[in-house]
């Protein structure tokens, strides 16, 4: 566990860091006992074993700049964050030149705390470790689009493997390190497919504010899980990139949201109603209309992971009729109902 100390000879920014709710939802840092400036801060810090401190800045950078120095003269491994009023290039630059990692302007926010002690968890992934990773990052990427995906379990061990290893088993470090990868990693996914995003959790790739400490296994569980279902969905829609599909295919998957009809798609793409039933049934084996169901459906799932939404609002989203006929053709392609599918 990082310990995150706060120096501040007003003791104003103690008061301030311990007023956010944010301490509530991580597991891998704690508040330690504020420091007062004037105090010889080195010896205490040190007696301490704090990891991170929250500067308090007086609006003189030479004292952040000697304080800092002290510090580093004493070979104790810490990293600053620099909190102030002054919101002016000028003193954002000193900060950075007295050797904090970041510069904070009150009034603090949960977002800016959290983004600020996530960036100097960064810090410890080495170029070196990137260097190592990118290359399996691109692989796993490419696996992912290939025709079977069939080692996506293989590299995502290998990968995270790597991180830790890179990192000399440094738990926390490491977790960051791997959660930010992911977040790459979709992000990549996300700017090639971008129709991807309908069809996938955010919340499973993207980095949020407050994290749980978990072992390495379950990480690897989770990232195979993720990574299967994008695989999947992939794989599912591979038919639209054929040349003479894609047009068709990509307008339904990014319009999924919409009333779709096979008029529309006709008006939109350019194309006649006929030599698009026509191509549609040749090359991916359905009627349009059944595949805009499909997709649909496939949407549905995603939307009914939100428990906050009821049935009738996700029918309505999805420009169905009612929800009586949404509840039809749900159970039609799954086999049961959307209630029933919400509750596994």
């Amino acid at each position: 566990m990082y310990r995150i100390t706060a120096v501040d000879e007003r003791q104003v920014l103690p008061a301030e860091l311990k007023e956010l709710k944010l301490w509530n939802n991580r597991e891998d840092f704690t508040l330690t006992e504020p420091v007062r400036r004037e105090q010889d801060s080195v010896p205490i810090l040190h007696q301490m074993g704090t990891d991170i401190v929250f500067l308090a800045a007086n609006g003189r950078p030479a004292d952040e700049i000697e304080l800092i120095d002290r510090i580093r003269q004493s070979r104790i491994e810490l990293r600053f964050v620099l909190v102030g009023n002054d919101r002016s290039y000028e003193y954002v630059r000193q900060a950075f030149l007295s050797g904090a990692l970041d510069y904070l302007a009150r009034p603090l926010s949960e977002k800016a705390v959290d983004q600020a002690i996530s960036r100097i968890y960064e810090t410890a992934v080495t170029k070196e470790t990137l260097f190592k990773i990118t290359p399996k990052v691109e692989l796993l990427i490419e696996n992912l689009f290939s025709e079977d995906g069939s080692n996506v379990s293989f590299i995502c061990r290998n990968l995270i493997d790597t991180i830790y290893e890179d990192l000399n088993q440094d738990v926390l470090n490491a977790q960051m390190a791997v959660k930010r990868t992911k977040e790459r990693i979709y992000n990549e996914l996300i700017r090639r497919k971008p129709w991807l995003e309908k069809f996938l959790t955010p919340d499973k790739y993207i980095y949020s504010i407050g994290f749980r400490n978990e072992d390495r296994e379950t990480i690897l569980r989770q990232w195979i899980r993720d990574f299967t279902r994008v695989g999947s969905v992939i794989h599912k829609y591979h038919m639209i990139d054929h040349k003479l599909v894609y047009p068709i295919g990509k307008y339904i998957v990014v319009h999924v949201d919409e009333k779709l009809s096979l008029d529309r798609i006709s008006g939109d793409v350019s194309l006649s109603k006929n030599y698009i039933s026509n191509i549609f049934k040749k090359y991916v084996g359905m009627s349009v209309v059944n595949f805009i169901k499909e997709v649909k459906m496939d949407r549905a799932k995603i939307l009914l992971l939100d428990k906050n939404r009821k049935v009738k609002e996700i029918s309505e989203c999805l420009q169905f009729s009612d929800a009586e006929y949404f509840t039809k053709i749900f159970k039609e392609k799954t086999g049961i109902t959307p209630t029933e599918y919400r509750s596994k």
